[in-house]
């Protein structure tokens, strides 16, 4: 994490200069920031990271001021998670808005040094700032030019996404990847009290008795937190976070989690933030399995997670309109176990026999996923908010025809 270094003797070409400079002349706590980096589009040809390295350098000022200090986003002191000034939504989705476009299109990105600050985000309180947060993590790892960005991720970064990547319930109990997104919500209607109900269990330990929340016996044991209705609570979701940390006392290890689950749970009550969880969890997933997580970690993922491959063959082969974005990142969900070899047999399986439609399943689905990217033409398919950087298609457009969304 920090500032980078411009090369010596490196001139910035005098469009991209003129650009940068407005930002910087900007305050970062004004409505304008946002407003001046919402007029950028990509307009040139192939880019290199350290043209727009003074813009980076702001974006990391932004950051260090507005953002770091936020106790809603550190998860360390309840009775300061709502103590917070209001979050900067608007200039903070610009500056990720931004930073996936460039991430997207730039060579020599490896040099971008953010992550503990996109890392961070994860926990903000706003759902579309998370989904912009895991864009640029996506946007820094595709394949530009022809160079392949081999990143390693740190470990509290892979412990948050190991926990977005996680699933909350299967076909079984309505609650499958694509009953979530579909427009008919009879399923999902029948089983949602169940879906909008948090049930969280950990196991702590307690130094003396008095410590001990009610039901828990001994010096340590499993700790349950069940709430209904979650999704028709006043409290905001780092409000109820608060409460609960406090009455259970949830150490700090298992608050990410917690606040994950009540997402979760309040997510189910509408279409659109049902659309934009699933989103965030195969976004999370793609990033997840490309920055060097365990295998422990891998494999715990999956054991859980039985049924992925045929949901994600479900959700690829939908043909219900609107959905090009989430077919697009589940074929990538795909794309990343076919290139594990544990994985592989499972996944190709998965896809020839999917769903009892037999051997020819992979040829329609590839047609399908070919189809979609074609019809796209040059242009990405569309973003769960027209305020987050649309997903680049499998078949990235060449960089001039690149625009934001």
């Amino acid at each position: 994490m920090g500032k980078v270094k411009l090369k010596k003797g490196f001139e910035l070409p005098p469009n991209i200069q003129e650009f940068c400079d407005r930002v910087n002349n900007t305050p970062l706590n004004s409505p304008s920031f946002g407003q001046v980096l919402s007029e950028f589009r990509w307009e040139y040809d192939k880019g290199d990271f350290y043209h727009w390295v003074p813009l980076f350098n702001r974006f990391e000022d932004f950051f260090t001021e507005q953002i770091k200090p936020r106790q809603d986003l550190q998860l360390k002191d309840a009775a300061q998670f709502t103590a917070d000034p209001p979050f900067p939504v608007e200039n903070c989705l610009q500056v990720l808005r931004v930073t996936s476009i460039l991430l997207e299109n730039c060579s020599n990105k490896h040099v971008y040094a953010s992550y503990e600050h996109l890392g961070s985000l994860l926990a903000a309180p706003h759902a579309e700032v998370v989904a912009a947060a895991l864009q640029s993590l996506l946007s820094f790892l595709k394949k530009t030019h022809h160079a392949h960005i081999r990143w390693h991720g740190y470990k509290d970064l892979n412990t948050r996404l190991n926990v977005l990547a996680q699933g909350w319930g299967g076909k079984e109990e309505g609650l499958d990847l694509l009953s979530c997104v579909s427009e008919d919500q009879r399923t999902i209607q029948q089983n949602l009290a169940k879906a909008t109900t948090l049930k969280f269990d950990f196991f702590q330990e307690f130094s003396s008795a008095a410590q001990q929340p009610a039901g828990v016996a001994g010096a340590s044991g499993k700790v349950s937190i069940v709430v209904r209705g979650v999704d028709k609570l006043p409290q905001s979701d780092h409000g109820l976070l608060a409460e609960l940390v406090q009455r259970y006392q949830v150490d700090e290890q298992h608050r990410f989690s917690l606040l994950c689950k009540i997402r979760q749970a309040r997510s189910f009550a509408t279409l659109e933030s049902r659309r934009l969880l699933v989103f965030t969890r195969l976004i999370s997933f793609v990033v997840f399995a490309q920055s060097s997580p365990s295998p422990e970690a891998m494999s715990g993922l999956y054991a859980a997670e039985p049924e992925m491959i045929l949901e994600l063959v479900a959700l690829v082969q939908t043909e219900a309109p609107g959905l090009e974005w989430l077919r697009a990142l589940a074929v990538r969900a795909l794309g990343v176990q076919v290139q594990d070899r544990a994985r592989y047999t499972a996944v190709i399986a998965g896809i020839s026999g999917g769903a009892g439609q037999g051997s020819g399943l992979l040829s329609v689905l590839l047609h399908k996923a070919v189809a979609a990217f074609i019809a796209c033409g040059t242009q990405p398919p569309p973003s769960p908010s027209p305020r987050i950087a649309a997903p680049s298609p499998l078949t990235s457009p060449p960089a001039s025809a690149s625009t934001a969304a």
